[in-house]
């Protein structure tokens, strides 16, 4: 029977690395290091993607206000391409009437929106164009609903062409403006009386 020789026991103990499979990962701190960099790699290429679907989601709601024909219409550009959008649950007084409040409500409109930019987004129903073919929509600037703000101040009734949520708050906002005498409901035009959706 043969010796073992002390070098025979310390390969088995310990085999060579060249011997080692090609399939376990290498380890130590490159190994770490490389996937320190994947990583950071990866969450760039994720946040360079969000960033570009933002920005085109956002430019494709924003337009600029070209004019303000009354207190409820606008004209808007986008890309040089112009049309002319209703305002979605805003009834303005028609100044082609010259009812009370009706250039009050286009001179408020042009003051805030002229020249500036705004966020449009078409109403959400099966109905897109208002009886004169204008596009109807709800715009924001700032983060503030523009139909919102005119009934609020009385600029402007509640027309009826809203989503449910929309007509709820809506036809609060314009209670308030009736409890509170504001615009058209103030004193000096109690006698005034918006003309029905039928007129």
């Amino acid at each position: 029977m043969s010796r073992i020789a002390a070098t025979d026991i310390e390969d088995m103990v310990q085999p060579d690395p060249a011997q080692t499979s090609l399939t376990e990962p290498p380890t130590g701190s490159r190994w770490k290091r490389l996937n320190l960099l994947d990583l950071r790699f990866a969450g760039l290429v994720v946040a360079v993607i969000g960033l570009i679907v933002w920005l085109t989601y956002y430019h494709s709601h924003t337009y600029v206000v070209e004019a303000v024909l009354d207190g409820d219409t606008l004209i808007v550009s986008k890309w040089g391409w112009q049309f002319t959008v209703q305002l979605a649950g805003a009834d303005a007084p028609e100044i082609h009437k010259n009812e009370p409040f009706s250039e009050g409500a286009r001179f408020y409109l042009k003051e805030q929106l002229l020249g500036r930019k705004i966020w449009l987004d078409f109403l959400d129903t099966g109905r897109k164009l208002d009886y004169k073919d204008r596009m109807l929509c709800w715009a924001w600037i700032d983060g503030e609903n523009i139909s919102y703000t005119l009934v609020v101040q009385g600029l402007a009734r509640f027309s009826g062409a809203a989503e449910r949520d929309h007509r709820t708050i809506l036809a609060l906002l314009e209670n308030d403006a009736r409890e509170n005498r504001r615009g058209l409901w103030s004193a000096r035009t109690a006698a005034y009386r918006p003309p029905s959706e039928d007129e």
